[in-house]
């Protein structure tokens, strides 16, 4: 079983809030990307979408499952969607930090339609995932996340890895 390399290919840190980052010019020689954020809105829904090289089309397909301490766990499936959504389903409290994982694979080949997995971990005792699919065979060269509520306060941080086989 081959040994997995992480690279950090770029960080951008928010030094004004802003409702969306983007990532361009992602290199192609990886096998998958990572990208790690640390978010921080201000509003009580925080949330972010993904759109692969500016594609704005109906072309996603979504699946999520919330779960906070309520106890309450919900769960939707989207199709014919214009990106990938990362949502919190806990409405009390504002200006709480998310950390959200979002693994893209097989990014750069162009056989195949691209998958997308994101999770996330909220500190008002949250937590959820969304499974993805793009449907172009197109390799990844951009990512844009865009906040759904408001903006993405001053200091969230968003970082790209690149997954290599050593």
């Amino acid at each position: 079983m081959p040994l997995l390399t992480y690279d950090a290919i770029a960080t951008t840190t928010l030094a004004a809030a802003t409702s969306s980052v983007t990532f361009s010019s992602v290199p192609s020689n990886y096998t998958d990307l990572v990208v790690v954020c640390n978010i921080k809105g201000n509003s009580a829904n925080i949330g972010c979408t993904l759109q692969l090289n500016g594609d704005t089309t109906t072309v996603y397909s979504v699946t999520q499952c919330n779960a906070n301490q309520s106890p309450s766990i919900t769960s939707n499936r989207y199709t014919a969607q214009s990106n990938i959504t990362l949502t919190s389903n806990y409405t009390s409290g504002t200006n709480e930090w998310t950390s959200v994982v979002w693994n893209i694979m097989n990014y750069a080949n162009t056989t195949t339609n691209k998958n997308v997995l994101a999770r996330y971990a909220r500190s008002t005792y949250e937590s959820g995932f969304s499974a993805g699919l793009w449907r172009s065979t197109s390799a990844i060269n951009q990512l844009v996340f865009n906040s759904i509520a408001n903006s993405f306060a001053i200091g969230s941080i968003f970082t790209i890895y690149g997954i290599r086989a050593a």
